[in-house]
């Protein structure tokens, strides 16, 4: 477990400085908090974000 934390920290550190390499020039740039939080926040909502198929409930509500 503590070999996937450190992966997924140094992927994050890794995206974070590509970020900020890029949009460095063009004015205000997150800070690693903010970036990670963003991250987070998506890798959250990931799984809500597509519809289920399949034959629909026959539940009453």
């Amino acid at each position: 477990m503590r070999l996937f934390y450190h992966l997924v920290d140094m992927t994050l550190v890794n995206a974070w400085l590509l970020y900020k390499r890029v949009h460095g020039r063009a004015g205000s740039v997150k800070n690693q908090v903010e970036c990670r939080s963003e991250v987070a926040y998506h890798l959250c909502h990931l799984g809500s974000l597509y519809t289920k198929r399949g034959r629909p409930s026959n539940l009453e509500n």
